[in-house]
């Protein structure tokens, strides 16, 4: 879940009221930049991957996912684009 949401973009405060909150987990801030700093160079490489120019099919999908702020607890999307390349295979557009 964490190095899924470093991978992302969400920042490490994020990720960590994210797990306090919505995964009742509260991992201390060390934690999980000693996770992210493990992964940082494969999700700069992911980051910077070269994308097709065209995707003749695109998935829009989202995860619905329960996020409790401030007491409240509500149904959020989390959003994701798919792409599949010519050859067939998958591809994650963006998240």
């Amino acid at each position: 879940m964490i190095v899924s949401l470093y991978a992302g973009g969400i920042t490490i405060r994020d990720i960590h009221h994210h797990m306090a909150t919505a995964m009742r987990d509260d991992i201390p801030h060390v934690t999980i930049s000693v996770i992210t700093d493990a992964v940082l160079d494969e999700v700069l490489i992911w980051h910077n991957r070269q994308l097709y120019e065209f995707y003749p099919v695109v998935f829009l999908d989202g995860l619905r996912i329960k996020v409790r702020d401030g007491g409240q607890t509500a149904n959020e999307a989390s959003p994701i684009a798919i792409g599949v390349g010519m050859e067939g295979t998958k591809h994650i557009l963006g998240m």
